[in-house]
């Protein structure tokens, strides 16, 4: 079980919402994605439990993983004036500071742009060297 936290202010070096890298999602990821953001979250990847070993309470048992949401996706979603409504309720009972975010960061500026900028279908799609999360 894991927790989404909203501390992260910054797209990380390989955020898939990012303007200035190369595009590495397919298209229907990328639909997907965007669909998923009106009513859901979209995690860091940095923060996932792929990239995290399970954390351990004081007395050895596992401890709930906390994940943060991604701040390229909040950043999208605030330049294309279209948050989500558990955005929206994290901002109201003040787990979201939206002040926080910098929203001058190379983030797409509308959904359609973070679409449109993947690789056409049928392309070889060439991910980019993956950055481990560091403990």
């Amino acid at each position: 079980m894991s927790r989404m936290e909203f501390k992260l202010t910054q797209p990380c070096a390989l955020c898939p919402f990012r303007s200035d890298i190369r595009a590495f999602l397919s298209r229907s990821r990328a639909q997907g994605i965007a669909l998923s953001l009106q009513e859901g979250t979209f995690a860091c990847h940095e923060t996932t439990s792929a990239t995290k070993e399970q954390p351990r309470a004081k007395d050895g048992t596992f401890a709930p993983r906390v994940e943060q949401h991604c701040a390229g996706a909040l950043i999208l979603m605030m330049k294309s004036d279209h948050l989500g409504c558990l955005q929206q309720v994290a901002s109201r009972l003040g787990w979201l500071d939206l002040d926080r975010l910098k929203l001058d960061a190379p983030v797409f500026d509308t959904f359609q742009a973070f679409i449109d900028a993947q690789p056409e279908p049928g392309t070889p799609i060439k991910l980019p060297r993956r950055i481990w999360y560091e403990h």
